[in-house]
């Protein structure tokens, strides 16, 4: 995240009549995601046990909180290590299982 994004970041929390432009942002990357989950299932690629709204809200949350200790204590995070975990993290969660396996509770 660079400067211009951190202070834009700020700006949306201390500046109230920001926050519709920072809803609509958000909106429209959860609705890009949201997209890109549906076309991931449609290929086969996504299990089709996930809904598409839940995983838009949990990367975009997901993504916030990073960001959000990454401005806290920059020195703290190792940026490339989380994006190389993150990323594993997601490709397991994504991938369609096998059917009958039990790990699908809750869906």
């Amino acid at each position: 995240m660079d400067e211009d994004e951190r202070s834009a970041r700020h700006e949306a929390t201390s500046q109230p009549d920001l926050a519709p432009i920072f809803r609509e942002r958000d909106a429209a990357f959860r609705a890009d995601l949201r997209a890109d989950v549906e076309a991931g299932i449609a290929g086969g690629v996504v299990d089709p046990g996930l809904d598409p709204d839940d995983v838009a809200v949990a990367i975009v949350g997901q993504l916030r909180g990073i960001a959000l200790q990454l401005l806290l204590d920059p020195g703290g995070v190792d940026v490339d290590q989380v994006r190389r975990s993150v990323t594993g993290y997601w490709r397991q969660v994504l991938a369609p299982k096998p059917a009958g396996r039990a790990d699908q509770e809750g869906r």
